[in-house]
């Protein structure tokens, strides 16, 4: 399910598959900030998690995010990804980070 709130972009609505996570059951919001994004989320072409959670495969960036481009089928590739590559928006959590430290 989909849908946007003023201000902000779409959020996409998942529960937690995991029955034995202290979260089962809970919603999980995943922003984007633009439908071209949440169309890669959409087919998989962008992960949204973190980095402990992807499946099998490796990471090819040390990049402070949750947002991940992916690779391959069998064993995916995984790059961790600052900006939107379409609306240019940040993503990831250093850079978050950094604005925060700032102000």
């Amino acid at each position: 399910m989909a849908w946007t709130h003023p201000g902000a972009g779409p959020f996409q609505i998942q529960e937690c598959p995991d029955q034995g996570s202290p979260f089962a059951g809970v919603t999980i919001v995943a922003m984007t900030c633009c439908d071209e994004l949440q169309k890669l989320m959409d087919l998989d072409l962008v992960r949204y998690g973190p980095p402990h959670k992807l499946p099998n495969g490796r990471i090819l960036t040390e990049i402070d995010t949750e947002y991940f481009l992916t690779f391959g089928e069998e064993r995916p590739s995984y790059v961790g990804i600052h900006f939107c590559p379409f609306c240019g928006r940040v993503l990831s959590r250093e850079l978050w980070n950094r604005e925060k430290k700032k102000g």
